[in-house]
């Protein structure tokens, strides 16, 4: 494992991929770290995008076109919006198809991916963050 990286990337969730994509196409030595054995699972909810943003991040997924969506406040109010009637090209797509379809993208550039691996800590130095301690293998490292 090397431990000099210009970008540790902690969660590989729609964010998290984001971010290391951007961070290797623009030359960074970038690593990636996932908890979990699997990008894109296990699934902890949906996702809504702008028709756009698919088409900017090069994926080509099957999605659903909502015509409502109701929002529910914590004290369960909800208001309905028609997205019809507000013209919003809105999309819903299937979270793990949506992360795994991304990492692919991600896992052909320039950069580390370790899954099964946890962050359990941030290493600081003079108040800065540099670097993150991870569970790797069952063993507690730093990079």
């Amino acid at each position: 494992m090397d431990n000099s990286y210009d970008v540790i990337v902690v969660g590989a969730g729609p964010g998290g991929l984001a971010s290391a994509k951007s961070c290797a196409e623009n030359g960074l030595k970038t690593l990636l770290i996932e908890e979990h054995p699997a990008i894109g699972a296990p699934v902890q909810c949906g996702e809504i995008f702008h028709v756009s943003m698919l088409k900017k991040l090069g994926l080509d997924i099957p999605f659903n076109e909502p015509k409502n969506a109701r929002i529910y406040s914590p004290n369960k109010k909800m208001i309905e919006i028609v997205l019809q009637d507000v013209g919003s090209p809105l999309v819903i797509v299937e979270r793990k198809m949506l992360e795994k379809s991304f990492a692919v993208k991600v896992a052909n550039l320039e950069l580390d991916i370790f899954t099964k691996t946890p962050a359990v800590d941030v290493i600081k130095e003079n108040g800065f963050v540099k670097g993150v301690k991870v569970l790797h293998f069952g063993e507690e490292k730093n990079i």
